[in-house]
């Protein structure tokens, strides 16, 4: 996993989701690529990142509710709790999504080498 915005604590996705998906072609893991904007960048310390595409997070929905039950790497680290609670509040909250740069609903696909952007609820003025 990559992050742009390195985060002091880390990252990681529970170890039952790390099954990897490999392109048959090659051998290689299969990515997609997540993006966070405006304050849910800010609240999360993460602007960019990569991830290994895997068969059971084939929608928004199911993206959405992995990336709430994220968890820290380092189980010692004296901030892990806010860490937990960011993210299970970004991700249980509000949020719209974009894949390949188009408004998707939760019940839209996501598939290998997809681009999937979050941001929050955007309002005019």
């Amino acid at each position: 996993m990559k992050n742009v915005a390195e985060n002091p604590i880390g990252s990681s996705f529970n170890s039952s989701s790390f099954n990897s998906t490999l392109d048959k072609r090659f051998g290689n893991p299969v990515m997609i690529t997540l993006r966070y904007f405006a304050q849910l960048r800010e609240t999360l310390h993460c602007s960019e990142e990569t991830l290994q595409w895997q068969d059971d997070i084939n929608t928004v929905a199911a993206l959405k509710k992995q990336l709430s039950q994220r968890t820290s790497d380092k189980p010692n680290h004296p901030h892990n709790h806010s860490y937990n609670v960011q993210w299970q509040k970004a991700f249980n909250g509000n949020i719209l999504c974009a894949v390949n740069q188009e408004i998707a609903q939760d019940n839209h696909p996501i598939q290998d080498n997809d681009e999937v952007a979050f941001f929050p609820p955007v309002t005019g003025g």
